[in-house]
């Protein structure tokens, strides 16, 4: 289904399912801390990995605009191969962008 929304910042478009912006408390997703309780019913289930790499992306400034550090400079921090973390990072986003919308 194709619906018309207003994104976050008043731009108009289409898209498929993206309604009116929610007040800020309406779209928190609670992201506990263990694997466990991560993987709990009605939790986002993301591994070990996948949580390190978010929380660390999320907090080195990742996800800032502009960004604050790049893909490579992340790769470096975290060890890994720019491939690895880029497909660590999409896996993680599927993840919890399938449990936000309740896929």
């Amino acid at each position: 289904m194709d619906r018309p929304f207003t994104g976050s910042h008043g731009h108009a478009g289409r898209g498929g399912g993206c309604g009116p912006e929610r007040p800020r408390d309406e779209r928190r997703v609670d992201v506990p801390g263990s694997l466990d309780e991560r993987a709990s019913p009605g939790g986002v289930r993301l591994t070990d990995t996948q949580f390190a790499t978010l929380e660390t992306a999320l907090e080195s400034g990742y996800y800032r605009v502009p960004r604050e550090q790049t893909i490579e400079e992340l790769a470096t921090e975290l060890d890994v191969s720019h491939q690895a973390l880029s497909e660590r990072l999409r896996r993680g986003h599927r993840t919890l962008v399938e449990t936000v919308l309740e896929l």
